[in-house]
């Protein structure tokens, strides 16, 4: 059996689909949602199920995407059948795991509560934002952006979501902060 997300796979995509490519051509009846299913923390997931042409391809279509860093699981019963009839070995359980992986963090860092952080005026060609403990998570990577230079001055939040993070300025000057979290999401403030 392959599939698309490899198994064990921990960055899977939330949208698209998920195919199981089994060795065998399987049975149309294999392609049914009573047959071979999706797995999520809260049960089973609705999804679409279809045989490719090959045969050998089943894919499982979610109705709406999947939950970012969750662990997801494909399952096939009894009815998961090649074109000779016979049934995936399922020993005595009344199904088996077909495929596990889970979904990458793609959801980008909340933007900090109002009054977390202070911007200075610049002064002396230096502007400094600072941010209270608790603004952004731990190791979230702080950058200055001065849009008028194209300057970027970055620091790593403290372990406890303080930072402070200077950078060349002037009045009149576009500044942004944008806040990066492990997974490379990014959130501008």
């Amino acid at each position: 059996v392959s599939s698309v997300p490899i198994a064990d796979a921990q960055d899977a995509p939330l949208v698209g689909s998920v195919a199981v490519t089994f060795s065998q051509r399987m049975s149309p009846a294999a392609a049914s949602a009573d047959a071979i299913w999706l797995e999520g923390p809260a049960g089973i997931v609705p999804t679409d199920v279809q045989l490719l042409g090959d045969g050998r391809t089943v894919v499982l279509s979610p109705a709406e995407p999947l939950v970012d860093v969750t662990a997801y699981t494909v399952r096939g019963n009894a009815g998961v059948v090649d074109h000779f009839g016979q049934a995936i070995a399922l020993g005595d359980a009344p199904s088996t795991v077909l495929l596990s992986f889970v979904t990458g963090d793609f959801t980008p860092p909340p933007l900090p509560e109002p009054g977390s952080i202070m911007v200075s005026v610049p002064t002396d060609g230096t502007c400094t934002a600072i941010g209270g403990a608790g603004s952004v998570e731990a190791g979230t990577l702080v950058v200055l952006r001065n849009q008028s230079t194209g300057e970027t001055t970055t620091v790593e939040a403290s372990a406890d979501g303080s930072f402070t993070v200077s950078g060349a300025a002037e009045v009149g000057d576009d500044i942004d902060i944008l806040f990066i979290d492990a997974s490379g999401n990014e959130t501008t403030f």
